[in-house]
């Protein structure tokens, strides 16, 4: 078993706070900044440990939300569209006369 803990890692390059290494990537390392470097192998790092851990166990089905309740839809599914439908009321011929 291997136990992995849960890390909060906030850094930012003090020459180059705007840079992002998820959104930018390598192109825009500024002047080959070390610490940009260092920054993006970390953030690189992180998304293959990710997709790792994700191929050795893949996420449960079950924490996901549940679909909408169709328990009652299951009931009319064999039905024909017809039968679905009220009786229409019978015509009566003798009263429409009067």
């Amino acid at each position: 078993m291997l136990k992995l803990g849960s890390i909060r890692f906030r850094a930012k390059c003090v020459r180059h706070p705007k840079f992002n290494p998820a959104r930018d990537g390598l192109a825009a390392i500024k002047g080959g900044c070390p610490k940009c470097h260092l920054l993006l192998d970390i953030f690189q790092t992180h998304a293959r440990l990710v997709a790792l851990m994700r191929q050795a166990v893949p996420p449960k089905e079950s924490l996901a939300k549940p679909a909408a309740n169709t328990s009652q839809l299951v009931l009319f599914r064999d039905l024909e569209p017809e039968a679905l439908l009220p009786p229409a009321p019978a015509f009566n011929h003798a009263e429409a006369a009067r």
